[in-house]
């Protein structure tokens, strides 16, 4: 659909051997990277190889991968691999064939909610039942399973296997403002509300971990970010840690610039170093100030500043989410923020152990009042 000549395009196959998407993928039209279906890997020996290729490419943006209904080693890579599945369904009696997809993708490490049936090709039935009728059967059977059902459908229109089938030939183009087209605008904006929301945080924690993308030490970590409640397994993020609760989780770097916005210290955050946001200076309960801190290279602190939230403020949020307690009912404490990188080195061996020294340090500054 989207390619100019696809002779030249790679294929799926490229893809598992070089296993580098941005480096196998070809620009295409409307800006969109694609592969070529010219040549299709007969068998896979490694079911997860697909979902590892796409696991290391931290570039944004979404795949779609047209994984057919025949169920071989790709149909399989493709569903394990997937952060949202949308299954065409006919009509009711089609649903007993979902079975296998649906054990599939739990056992790929996925979840049921990642599953939606999209009705598709409701008209002219044989004993005349009206497509109204037959979307109700639909989801009323569909719900009865525990199916989740797109509101919309996609009807057949014989103009597209006419008119926009083919090398260059597209809905967008050749069928602008039809019915169909309408149909496919609003399937892509479900889909791009889906990835808004983000991956789910467990699901992909679940199966990072599996295929060996993620270190051990995950498993002791909130992946959630405790400002947007979105997964955090990315490439700009935070480690966070609270004092005396030594709650551990990964904070997104944007969520954290946004809540320092109005302080002196956005323009100081560390390349290296720390951050360290000191609770309950007053005493526990007496006042809602918070102090922040940056270390100095040669001891003491760089940079500080005494703030005095509000309390639905986004410090109050992120108290709330890491210690459990509001902002006035905090008592002395620290949270201790790393400087930014990608997850899996965040959270591996290496910088850790950097992160266990950089905080011995400043937790013996703290002590010390060198401030």
């Amino acid at each position: 659909m989207f390619s100019l000549k696809d002779g030249s395009a790679a294929t799926v196959v490229d893809l598992l051997a070089v296993g580098d998407l941005a480096r196998v993928s070809r620009l295409g039209q409307f800006g969109v990277f694609y592969l070529s279906a010219r040549e299709q890997p007969q068998q896979i020996g490694d079911t997860t190889r697909l979902r590892r290729v796409l696991g290391r490419d931290n570039r944004g943006g979404i795949v779609i991968f047209d994984a057919g209904n025949e169920e071989n080693d790709l149909w399989r890579s493709a569903v394990w691999a997937a952060d949202l599945v949308l299954a065409p369904i006919g009509e009711h009696r089609s649903l007993t064939k979902l079975s296998m997809l649906r054990r599939t993708l739990t056992e790929g490490g996925g979840q049921q909610e990642m599953l939606w049936l999209l009705p598709s090709q409701l008209g002219d039935p044989a004993d005349g039942t009206s497509d109204e009728d037959l979307q109700q059967l639909l989801r009323f059977a569909a719900e009865e399973r525990g199916c989740q059902v797109l509101k919309h459908s996609l009807s057949e229109d014989q103009r597209v296997h006419l008119q926009a089938t083919g090398q260059n030939r597209t809905v967008l183009t050749r069928l602008p403002g039809s019915h169909v087209h309408g149909e496919l605008r609003r399937l892509a904006d479900f889909v791009l509300r889906k990835y808004a929301d983000g991956p789910d945080a467990d699901c992909q924690s679940r199966r990072m971990l599996a295929d060996g993308l993620l270190p051990r030490r995950a498993r002791r970590v909130d992946l959630v970010c405790p400002l947007c409640a979105l997964s955090a397994i990315g490439p700009q993020v935070h480690y966070l840690e609270a004092l005396p609760g030594r709650y551990r989780a990964l904070l997104h770097a944007d969520c954290l610039e946004n809540l320092l916005q109005g302080t002196g210290l956005r323009s100081f955050m560390p390349l290296s170093g720390l951050l360290l946001v000191e609770t309950g200076v007053e005493g526990e309960g007496l006042r809602s100030q918070i102090r922040l801190l940056l270390p100095g290279e040669r001891g003491g602190f760089a940079e500080q500043e005494l703030l005095l939230p509000q309390s639905n403020s986004g410090w109050d949020a992120l108290l709330r989410a890491v210690t459990g307690l509001s902002l006035n009912e905090q008592a002395p404490g620290v949270l201790i923020v790393s400087a930014r990188g990608e997850a899996a080195v965040l959270l591996g061996p290496g910088r850790y152990q950097l992160y266990q020294e950089q905080k011995r340090n400043v937790l013996q500054r703290l002590r010390s009042e060198e401030y």
